[in-house]
């Protein structure tokens, strides 16, 4: 898309959102086939398991044969989801669209896995549904007018979703408050409100990246002796204290 001008890109993006809705419409997904949209594939009809073989991608593109990156994000999803399922004891046949979407955000996929792939899709999919924001680019403002009809269709009507579909936020506020004094440098206190860490907090204290913290927890089950407990949707719950348990841990680990 980087060779085609900003109007082909708008062109482009609004097609995309076509294709999107048009499975966002559905009653139901099978997981089969939610893996593979948000591995950015579209699935055949009534397929069972992840193909071998090429297929069309979301935006069009043809796939040729089963080892570039949607295929493997596809079977990462479906095996994340098949251990969700013998987790929870249950594992239905079919699940709601932003239902399967919000599982696959709540498992925490694409911070998982960012190493060897990026997930775009899941990325995409959180966009269209109204989960990130941010600023059109100049190319899109600078043809916002002359497409200014269909797009203000594509946008009342994501609105819609938006409002019909939108859950509330489950997760509180930050763990962790920035303090900063006329005599002291900022510093980070805990919320009281709040029972535990999760793995972005805990990165941002430490000025860290989250797969730097996944990554060594998946070796030894601790990052630097402090132990998070594993929560039922399978995201890291990190002790308050974890940043002192960290610098105690280093700082014995020295003098050993």
């Amino acid at each position: 898309m980087q060779n085609t001008s900003p109007a082909d890109q708008i062109t482009a993006s609004l097609q995309l959102r076509k294709t999107i809705q048009k499975y966002l419409d559905m009653q139901s997904w099978t997981p089969v086939m939610g893996a593979m949209l948000l591995a950015g594939i579209q699935p055949p009809a009534d397929c069972k398991d992840i193909p071998t073989t090429g297929g069309t991608c979301l935006d069009g593109n043809t796939l040729i044969g089963s080892g570039n990156t949607p295929f493997y994000e596809a079977s990462v999803i479906m095996q994340q989801w098949n251990d969700w399922c013998a987790d929870e004891g249950n594992c239905p046949s079919c699940i709601a669209p932003l239902d399967f979407i919000n599982w696959c955000i709540e498992d925490e996929i694409q911070e998982r896995y960012a190493v060897s792939s990026p997930f775009m899709w899941i990325s995409i999919f959180k966009n269209i549904l109204g989960n990130n924001t941010g600023p059109l680019s100049f190319e899109v403002a600078a043809y916002t007018e002359k497409a200014i009809e269909p797009l203000q269709t594509v946008l009342s009507k994501l609105d819609e979703i938006n409002q019909h579909l939108q859950k509330k936020d489950r997760r509180p506020s930050s763990a962790l408050v920035r303090l900063t004094t006329s005599t002291e440098s900022e510093k980070l206190i805990v919320n009281p409100h709040r029972r535990h860490l999760t793995t972005e907090e805990l990165a941002i204290a430490l000025d860290v990246q989250p797969q730097t913290i996944y990554k060594r927890f998946s070796e030894s089950r601790h990052y630097f002796g402090a132990k998070p407990i594993k929560l039922p949707n399978k995201r890291l719950a990190w002790p308050l204290d974890s940043v002192e348990i960290i610098s105690s841990y280093t700082a014995k680990k020295k003098t050993d």
